[in-house]
Order: C-alpha cells, then structure tokens, then sequence
C-alpha cells in the first residue's frame, strides 16, 4: 500500500508540473496570437519593409490603378511577390492616399495570414513543417501558422484539459498522501519546481532570437514572454509560501510528541 501511495504521489506531481507548465505557456501563446496583439506588430514590420522599398512616384502609380479598379468594383486587388495578392476594399482606398498606401498594405497582409484557411489541423500543420527549407519564402510560409486564429484557437480551446490534468493530479496527490501539511509540501515543490524556471527567462529569451534571427521576432519573443515570466514567478512565489507552511506545521505538530 505505501508503494502505491508513493507511486500515486510521483505520479500525481508530475502530472500537476507538466499540466501547470504547459498551461503556462499555452496562456501566454493564446494571448500573443490574439488578433489585437498580433496585428501592430505584424503590420508594423510588413509597413517597414515596403516603406524602405518602394519610392513615392511608384506608390502613385499603385494608388492610381486601386482607385481604377474602385470605379468597378468594392475591392481592389494589389499584387504581392510573384504569386500573392491582396484584396483591399475601396471604401479604404478612397479614404486613403499615395502615402499611407504601404499602411493600408500592410494591415491587408497581416489580415490575409491571419485568417488564412488551413486544410490540416494545428497539429497536422506542425507535422508536415519540413524541418529544414531551401528558401526565405518558404520559411516564412511555416512560420505564419503561428500567427494565425487557427493557432489562437488551438491555445484557447486546450486550456481547459491542462487545467482538467492540474486538478487530476492535485486529487491524486491528495488521495496519496493523505496527512494535510505534506500535501502542502508535495504541492509546494511542485510548483517550486516549475516557478524556478523563472530564474532562467533571461538565459532562455537571450537564445531564441539567436535561434529564430531569421524571423527577425525579437519583439515578437519580448511579448511572448512577459506573460510567462509573471506566472511562473507566481509560481514560484506560491511555491515557497506553500513549502515553508507545510515543514512549519510538520515541524509544530511533531515537537509536542518528542517532548
């Protein structure tokens, strides 16, 4: 029976780790691929590289064929790269000009990845990534799922199982442990165990834009990891107050036997 109880108790504590630090940073990725948080950063980049690309006699010659099209139509088509396109509408274009064009671009880009359809499944479209890609393009193309509503709605709709598996390992843990103050102690290094990775958000945020320098996602990884960085310094803070209380109590409940 102790076997067992100890079994349940290592069992119970990695599921409530594992649950906890996945839900983590499933929280933060389902607010970072929100469409309000995404949008600036995105639009932004996109505006920066067309403002530097293209010259200002070009971008009247662009608006003047939009404002063609208008006369026709409710939207207007903009070519991208050599098989892309944006559609904008006109009512936009009429409210816009020459200059603010790359503005108006922009936001069309980040709205056509955004909501791009995808045949497969998040996960699905994880798994047919090809690891490694023989050009900018096709990198770019892989990493825009995470930057989508699909990618949002995969982060927000899991939580609610992560938070199922925190609550399963909580019980089982309880159920194994049985006497209160070690539950404390047992919840308390579990959550120790995850807070501490706070302490090396520095290290880890110095090595992603390294990995991911290509992306040029800096900001994009400032953003991501402000979230994480608050939770799991709760985590750990949550962890040392539950740790202490649970060797405190032990400690006070067991002096009265050995005097």
């Amino acid at each position: 029976m102790a076997i067992l109880n100890k079994v349940g108790e290592i069992f119970g504590s990695l599921i409530f780790s594992l649950s906890l630090g996945f839900l983590i940073v499933f929280i933060a990725l389902a607010n970072f691929t929100q469409y309000n948080t995404l949008q600036p950063l995105v639009a932004n980049m996109v505006e920066t590289q067309l403002t530097g690309s293209i010259q200002q006699n070009q971008l009247d010659f662009i608006y003047l064929n939009l404002t063609e099209q208008c006369k026709s139509s409710t939207t207007a088509i903009v070519p991208i790269g050599d098989n892309n396109q944006i559609n904008l509408k006109c009512d936009e274009v009429k409210n816009s000009t020459s200059s603010a064009l790359p503005h108006l671009v922009a936001n069309g880009v980040f709205d056509q990845i955004y909501y791009k359809k995808y045949e497969c499944s998040f996960i699905e479209c994880l798994r047919n990534m090809s690891l490694t890609v023989g050009s900018n393009v096709e990198q770019n193309q892989n990493f825009q799922i995470f930057l989508s509503a699909k990618a949002n709605a995969f982060f927000t709709q899991n939580q609610i199982f992560l938070i199922g598996g925190i609550v399963a390992g909580i019980v089982l843990i309880i159920v194994s442990v049985r006497v209160w103050y070690n539950i404390l102690k047992n919840i308390g290094m579990t959550l120790l165990l995850v807070g501490i990775v706070y302490l090396f958000i520095p290290l880890i945020k110095s090595k992603v834009p390294n990995i991911a320098e290509i992306q040029n996602t800096s900001q994009f990884i400032d953003i991501l990891f402000a979230p994480i960085a608050s939770f799991l310094r709760i985590s750990l803070i949550l962890g040392v107050i539950l740790t202490a209380s649970g060797y405190i109590v032990a400690y006070l409940m067991k002096k009265p036997k050995e005097k």
